[in-house]
């Protein structure tokens, strides 16, 4: 067998072996080669990796970390869409687990001074409470989500038909 000169040309032989060579293994050599280069690409990959990881760490504690409590106490703001009148008063809420109680100073300006109880639950954010009105079967129902510091939603008048005097529906506030 003789061996013709390639004249600097590497043979199909040697060119198919590079080329099967893994990629690993060609990085492989060039870090042994270059170590600064190495040190560059490694610390890179470190880097992004910590940030990546400590972005779906923040991603994960703020979804499982529960909102600020809306326990305590409240100022509310009823604007009623019936009669268009605003409404003013303290509310008082204890939170259990997702269970909700509690006490409402009464809107009724014709039952001033009093105070009703609250029950209602919180799901995510959604936080939905219900209160006696004092009035002849009649129950308010509260649905809230937080806005900011507040508590802003809509209530409605249940247990008596549209038209009747206590039917009613609007909008509310709560505010620390």
């Amino acid at each position: 067998m003789s061996k013709e000169p390639n004249n600097g040309r590497r043979s199909n032989e040697e060119t198919s072996v590079r080329e099967a060579k893994p990629l690993a293994d060609r990085w492989m050599h060039r870090i042994r080669d270059h170590p600064v280069v190495a040190i560059v690409i490694l610390t890179s990959v470190v880097i992004i990796g910590i940030a990546q990881t400590s972005d779906a760490l923040i991603k994960v504690r703020s979804f499982f970390r529960p909102p600020p409590s809306v326990a305590g106490p409240w100022k509310y703001e009823l604007h009623s869409k019936v009669s268009d009148a605003n409404y003013r008063g303290a509310v008082d809420i204890i939170v259990s687990g997702n269970l909700i109680s509690g006490e409402m100073d009464n809107p009724d300006p014709e039952l001033p001074g009093q105070r009703s109880p609250i029950k209602g639950t919180i799901a995510g954010d959604l936080l939905t409470l219900m209160r006696t009105t004092n009035r002849h079967g009649v129950f308010q129902e509260y649905r809230l989500r937080r806005s900011g510091n507040a508590l802003v939603g809509t209530f409605s008048n249940l247990g008596q038909l549209p038209g009747t005097r206590y039917a009613d529906s609007g909008e509310v506030r709560l505010v620390r």
